[in-house]
């Protein structure tokens, strides 16, 4: 049972791991960058077309989810998702929707447009 877990989990990790790599590909970002925790998160703010002033939103407890959750509904929308679909599958089953966003061939919006 215990060991049943730890493979769960180290299997979740790394499929979010490989979901973050192809979506920075995606995204025109050096995919070897997702790698370290904050910066991905700092470049994926970047790349969204945030200002980089706001990035320090990250450090404040409760606040950041609140604002990891604005910037994954902007995420889903540069892949073409609505709103309700990244508040069901990247917020709330993240496990499903990171992975769907990183294997469909779906073409995303150019870097300075959303829809």
């Amino acid at each position: 049972m215990k060991w049943g877990f730890f493979f769960l989990l180290f299997f979740l990790l790394v499929t979010m791991q490989w979901s973050l790599w192809r979506i920075f590909s995606t995204l025109h970002i050096r995919p070897a960058l997702s790698l370290i925790p904050f910066y991905n998160l700092f470049l994926l703010h970047r790349n969204l077309g945030k200002p980089d002033r706001q990035a320090w939103q990250f450090l404040f407890p409760l606040w950041n989810l609140y604002y990891l959750h604005k910037l994954e509904v902007l995420l889903a929308r540069r892949f073409g998702k609505s709103p309700g679909w990244a508040r069901l599958y990247l917020s709330t089953l993240f496990f499903i929707g990171y992975p769907y966003l990183a294997c469909r061939s779906c073409q995303r919006d150019k870097p300075g447009e959303l829809p």
